[in-house]
């Protein structure tokens, strides 16, 4: 099809802005793009839809989730409320968890997926933990990803927390569902090799860890310096940092995630940057756990890769955006810090990260790029150039209705209205009360 008489902001390189533009897309990907007119003369036999001068920009990618959040919404937690990280760790999450059964996966996917189609969010990498119902967990998460048609990566979160039992099925489950991904190559679907933090892990499920990913070829997807308490139980059990200890065993990689980096050294930085790792920053979730905020200006400095996630906050990757600029222009009470960096995490960060775990070309309306595209209700107040064009997305485009996604050149939602046949979002959320009630009342 040809997506015609659309604002275009390509966020290539150069920051293009195509107005009255258009794009041809055929199997899935990006063939042309260019002024409306001149694309419908190249090509008069091909279907064309009116964007109605709508924005037309790249979908959004959220590099760190963790749908079964979904069900902790509104929960009220046994207990006195937690009066830290650790306590929210073992009073909510690691609770909820354990409470996690087969059932409960899919609509916890789908609900997020859904919001995140809405939202503009067309790819996810999740970070997953159900040690009660580990087996072929990572398989009902691509399955739903599948059904709700996004671009989506997944790992099982391994722990010795509950024991090596536990552990063993972790790793099997992540073995067994990235020897599938390798075999099956599918282009919107790829999986990481998870680990829950170095704190909870000891030396030989580590090892043996990284020994499969490695084997298999993928990186790493892991919390790392979250909180203090890791980093204090690095130094203690084992003499050197979270980030040091990974390394010494060969975790840091091209296409490894480590999670948050809050309690971070210069050492640690160096080492990162040097593997070339990315550390996904998640703002919201820091500052709703109150774990502390990450040194944005010391990691830029010290050349780290840094992608935005969300954390199972939401799917909604606009909130994030906003959220990274306030958080450090209020943290360094300058409000130079933060603006610039947000928007280039987002877009050049995020982008990176997608390409180096799914292997295409992304976030850029330019020839051979996915089809990964969103339309939005904005018509801006005042001028939009590529010169401002970060102002307008975090002031602006954050607040504008998303008209329309499209993943691999298939609509989503078209004209606000979702196209997935294979999933009635009243049924869905129906079942999804029905579920977290029955959860709640397990923990």
């Amino acid at each position: 099809m040809i997506i015609a008489n659309a604002h275009i902001l390509t966020l290539d390189a150069k920051s293009t802005i195509i107005p009255d533009g258009a794009v041809l897309i055929r199997d899935g990907l990006i063939r042309s793009v260019g002024k409306s007119a001149e694309l419908a003369r190249r090509n008069r036999t091909e279907k064309t839809e009116d964007a109605g001068g709508r924005i037309l920009m790249p979908g959004l990618i959220n590099a760190h989730m963790h749908l079964y959040s979904t069900f902790a919404r509104g929960m009220a937690i046994p207990g006195p409320a937690p009066k830290n990280f650790d306590e929210i760790l073992q009073h909510l999450w690691w609770k909820l968890d354990k409470a996690l059964r087969p059932d409960d996966l899919r609509p916890s996917a789908l609900v997020p997926f859904l919001s995140g189609i809405r939202a503009g969010t067309t790819t996810v990498i999740d970070h997953h933990a159900s040690p009660n119902a580990i087996d072929e967990c990572l398989n009902t998460l691509a399955a739903a990803a599948q059904d709700a048609g996004i671009r989506f990566a997944t790992c099982y979160e391994v722990s010795d927390r509950d024991g090596p039992a536990i552990a063993k099925r972790g790793i099997a489950e992540n073995v067994r569902f990235l020897t599938r991904v390798k075999r099956e190559r599918r282009a919107m679907l790829r999986g990481l090799f998870g680990l829950h933090a170095q704190f909870t892990v000891g030396d030989k499920t580590l090892r043996d860890s990284v020994d499969a990913a490695r084997d298999l070829g993928v990186g790493v997807h892991i919390h790392c310096a979250e909180g203090f308490g890791d980093t204090a139980n690095a130094r203690q059990r084992h003499g050197v940092s979270p980030v040091e200890r990974l390394a010494a065993v060969g975790a840091l990689r091209p296409d490894s995630i480590l999670a948050h980096g809050i309690h971070l050294n210069d050492t640690d930085r160096r080492l990162i940057a040097q593997a070339g790792t990315f550390v996904s920053h998640q703002p919201r979730s820091n500052m709703n756990n109150a774990v502390g905020v990450m040194d944005l200006r010391a990691m830029r400095k010290a050349g780290v890769n840094l992608a935005l996630g969300t954390d199972g906050m939401s799917n909604v990757m606009w909130d994030e955006l906003r959220a990274c600029h306030l958080l450090h222009a209020n943290d360094t009470r300058d409000p130079r810090v933060g603006f610039a960096e947000a928007c280039q995490i987002l877009l050049d960060g995020n982008r990176a990260l997608a390409e180096r775990i799914f292997g295409v070309k992304i976030g850029r309306i330019a020839q051979g790029h996915v089809a990964d595209l969103i339309l939005l209700d904005y018509d801006p107040p005042t001028h939009l150039s590529k010169s401002n064009i970060f102002g307008h997305l975090i002031f602006g485009l954050a607040d504008a209705h998303v008209d329309s996604t499209m993943v691999d050149g298939k609509w989503l939602l078209r004209g606000g209205k979702l196209r997935l046949r294979k999933i009635d979002e009243a049924e869905l959320n129906a079942q999804a009360r029905t579920l977290s009630a029955k959860l709640w009342k397990r923990i």
